[in-house]
């Protein structure tokens, strides 16, 4: 299992959020911030 679709929705709605705030960019930096966060949880819970 991956964690590049959270990752990628992650994102996603970081850059959504962030343009209802007026700052995208910040949002596009909070949401992979998050996302990575979540890939590794997914990576390090993966069976080996």
């Amino acid at each position: 299992m991956g964690g590049g679709a959270p990752l990628a929705a992650l994102i996603l709605l970081g850059t959504l959020v962030g343009l209802v705030f007026g700052q995208p960019s910040i949002g596009i930096l909070a949401g992979l911030a998050l996302g990575v966060i979540v890939a590794i949880a997914i990576w390090l819970k993966a069976p080996r």
